[in-house]
């Protein structure tokens, strides 16, 4: 059992940046699951803020049956952002002890490229982000301060 002196130079160990870094940790950590969260967002036509991104047009399937695409676009269904699947494959989040991004490496050029770098398409919904906090970086840095307190 750690005296109160120990306690409370055990305390000074847990200096918020090294916490902030331990954050930025956990999420590297949670990686996968991020990816995840933000594609299943994505294939509902949501974006970050739970908005409907788009729906097809009349003549959507009628190209995706053309180009051989398997995955469905009825007519006024929101995106699902699935034509060759090289944006939702190509996500990655790049993450530094200062902030995270996620992006993807699958966005092509031209006005594809700008629609999809323009709309608000990475990033976890509220509901999405608490799910991480609550499973994965807040048991994270528990276990940490737990070690730094040596309780």
């Amino acid at each position: 059992m750690a005296t109160i002196l120990q306690q409370i130079n055990n305390l000074k160990k847990l200096k918020s940046s090294l916490v902030v870094e331990k954050v930025f940790q956990a999420l590297k950590e949670a990686e996968n699951k991020v990816i995840v969260y933000n594609r299943n967002q994505l294939s509902k036509g949501q974006d970050v803020d739970g908005k409907e991104v788009g729906k097809y047009s009349e003549h959507t399937q009628t190209f995706a049956t053309r180009d051989g695409i398997l995955t469905d676009k009825p007519y006024n269904n929101p995106y699902n952002f699935n034509w060759t699947g090289e944006f939702l494959k190509g996500f990655e989040i790049s993450v530094t002890n200062k902030d995270a991004t996620i992006f993807s490496t699958g966005i092509g050029s031209g006005e594809k490229a700008s629609f999809l770098l323009s709309e608000n398409l990475f990033g976890l919904n509220e509901e999405n982000l608490k799910k991480v906090i609550k499973e994965d970086i807040l048991p994270f840095i528990q276990k940490y301060a737990k070690s730094v307190l040596q309780i």
